[in-house]
């Protein structure tokens, strides 16, 4: 069975500057996370990052083309990394990978400061209806993707396993944001996204499976009490706040 490593080796880690330097919250993504990787998997972080105050005031910017993203990339692994406010906004519009940084068991952190912590303390504040949306969109792109044959080889069983089990499991994950009112990056059972991967299971089954999730989440959706959006002004607070206090504890500012 494949063990799946936690930690990031001393060369990785000097190579990705953000990890050790600007960043409040690195964690695990993708298949380390839900318990689906494999040897051949890609080792992916994700992190943010507050970076120094001139970023604030200066034209640059940070990361891309000063477009508030960053990402780092050697041999198999790969790292992204988003500004703070940046991340802000993703959140606000459902993005579920920084959902899932904010909702990782203790283990999988690589990095965890003081504001890093204070931020998944406001994590529930991003669990919305928008964030469901998000994720039985993506769901509905890889049933797609799996069931066409366009993006690469269709196998024997009729579909592309790996778009197929990911359709199936945003689309869990969506029904357990919305009775649950939490975000399960880790899969606790993962013996049906198993199934599919290997191929296991018709065309047929896995259209229907995914039409029977899907209408679910659909029905507990309309019926939900959670907001459509994480709340703007509770997040603008959220930002003066963790910046301010961010940069006051380095000293290059005293309001």
């Amino acid at each position: 069975m494949f063990e799946v490593r936690h930690t990031v080796p001393r060369e990785i880690k000097s190579h990705y500057t953000t990890v050790d330097e600007d960043a409040i919250l690195v964690g695990w993504r993708g298949s380390h996370v839900t318990g689906m990787a494999t040897e051949k998997s890609d080792f992916d972080l994700i992190g943010i990052v507050i970076p120094d105050i001139s970023h604030y005031f200066d034209l640059n910017g940070f990361g891309s083309n000063g477009k508030g993203t960053r990402e780092d990339q050697d041999g198999g692994w790969d790292m992204v990394s988003h500004e703070f406010v940046k991340a802000m906004k993703l959140l606000r519009k459902g993005n579920f990978n920084l959902m899932q940084l904010l909702w990782l068991p203790d283990g999988m952190y690589i990095k965890r400061t003081e504001m890093g912590q204070r931020l998944i303390g406001f994590r529930q504040l991003f669990i919305t209806k928008g964030l469901v949306m998000a994720l039985m969109g993506v769901a509905q792109r890889e049933i797609r993707r799996a069931t066409s044959g366009v993006h690469s080889a269709v196998s024997s069983c009729g579909y592309i396993p790996k778009s197929a089990y990911h359709a199936i499991l945003y689309l869990q994950q969506a029904i357990e944001i919305l009775t649950e009112e939490v975000y399960k990056p880790v899969r606790s059972d993962l013996t049906l996204i198993k199934t599919i991967r290997d191929g296991d299971i018709t065309e047929e089954g896995l259209m229907t499976l995914y039409t029977e999730l899907d209408k679910k989440a659909m029905s507990l959706c309309k019926s939900s009490e959670l907001p459509d959006k994480a709340d703007m002004d509770l997040i603008n607070d959220l930002c003066v706040m963790v910046l301010r206090e961010h940069f006051h504890a380095s000293g290059r500012i005293t309001v």
